[in-house]
């Protein structure tokens, strides 16, 4: 019963950095698990309020306007053409690491560059008010539902009588179910994107080891050292990158480098093989990446960071145990355990996937097998 003006003057009212956003990702026991996180602050007295003109949104929200929904993709193609330069090496990274895991592969389809060529095709659809309400109605029921409530403990009774208001006012019938997804053959190819540009954003990943594993935990440190060291410097400094880096998402268990705004191609692949060759350990390098490793857990973080951090520990099964197991892990490397890390990493690299956004004239003389396309609503 409300227009929608007057529904975000009341949202205003009562919530403050009102949000929300996917979140994808595999759990602990590599099972893929979606979410889409809504949050927001609120005064105490307004906490109930809050709560409910959030489930009014998705219970009671008009979706029959088609304008409107297109609206909304077209206002996500803009995005997509502001931040394609800016994180193109992030948008390459996502793209090479799509085929690894089906986490990945559901962030590549819903947030990724695989998501620009589907916004084009939803914009051709009939049927998106009905489809948009379904889901609506679908997501915000209670077997689905999960609230992460962060507060003062003076009110956390009051929270908890609130919380269990709103989770008994949902309706039921529509359970959540372990993911089937599978990843299509074309994400196994290494890809790319062409639009206009006078430089190349790269990136190349593969699967680690296990993150319970000793091998895990010296490829961490390994890839750290070499991605502050020598992919910096043959990269960076000696081949003219504006920057490049190299790691491990220890949440998917997978290895990767980059590089971005790097006016070569085909030699800073190279270089990142070259660089793990190259690297040379020495124990002032392992005691600051020890360093680095203990300082993460007394930086300073404020209340929605650090509800945000647990909500997601709790989502995805990361028990105490297990992160004081890879800290453990981390600090009691030797330089001899990286030294061993570096032969293995170098067979993992032989199997490989590579993205790279550049100029169609940079890719087609690219020696690399690469399957070409143009970027969507390229710049």
């Amino acid at each position: 019963d409300k227009d929608y003006a007057s529904f975000l003057v009341d949202l205003q009212f009562n919530t403050g950095a009102f949000s929300s956003f996917l979140d994808i990702g595999s759990d602990c026991n590599g099972e893929e698990k979606d979410y889409l996180f809504v949050r927001f602050k609120s005064l105490k007295e307004h906490f109930g309020e809050a709560l409910d003109l959030f489930s009014s949104l998705f219970r009671y929200g008009n979706f029959s306007s088609e304008e409107r929904i297109k609206g909304a993709l077209r206002d996500i193609e803009s995005e997509f053409e502001a931040s394609v330069v800016r994180q193109a090496h992030s948008f390459a990274l996502g793209s090479a690491s799509a085929s690894l895991t089906p986490a990945l592969y559901s962030t590549e389809r819903t947030q990724g560059i695989a998501f620009w060529y589907r916004v084009k095709e939803m914009l051709e659809d009939g049927n998106l008010p009905v489809f948009v309400k379904g889901t609506a109605m679908k997501t915000l029921v209670s077997e689905r539902a999960i609230l992460h409530i962060t507060t003062d403990s003076s009110f956390s009774e009051e929270a908890e009588r609130e919380a269990f208001r709103f989770l008994s006012s949902l309706e039921k019938g529509f359970p959540s179910s372990p993911s089937t997804k599978t990843v299509e053959e074309r994400e196994k190819r290494d890809k790319g994107y062409s639009f206009p540009s006078p430089v190349s954003y790269a990136a190349m990943a593969g699967k680690a080891p296990d993150e319970r594993t000793r091998e895990n935990a010296a490829l961490r440190m390994l890839l750290s050292i070499v991605g502050r060291n020598s992919v910096w410097t043959l990269i960076r400094e000696k081949g003219g990158a504006y920057g490049a880096g190299a790691g491990l998402d220890i949440n998917e268990d997978i290895w990767y480098f980059y590089t971005y705004r790097d006016p070569r191609l085909d030699s800073s692949i190279n270089d990142f093989y070259k660089a793990v060759a190259e690297e040379e350990i020495t124990e002032e390098k392992i005691e600051d990446s020890k360093l680095k490793i203990l300082g993460r857990d007394v930086r300073p973080m404020g209340p929605q960071a650090k509800g945000l951090l647990d909500a997601r520990r709790y989502l995805y099964s990361v028990t105490d145990d297990l992160r004081r197991y890879l800290k453990e892990s981390q600090l009691s490397l030797e330089k001899e355990d990286l030294e061993k890390a570096k032969e293995p990493l170098l067979a993992m690299m032989k199997e490989r996937s590579v993205t790279v956004l550049s100029s169609s004239s940079a890719l087609s003389s690219s020696s690399l097998a690469l399957e070409i396309r143009s970027l969507p609503f390229a710049p």
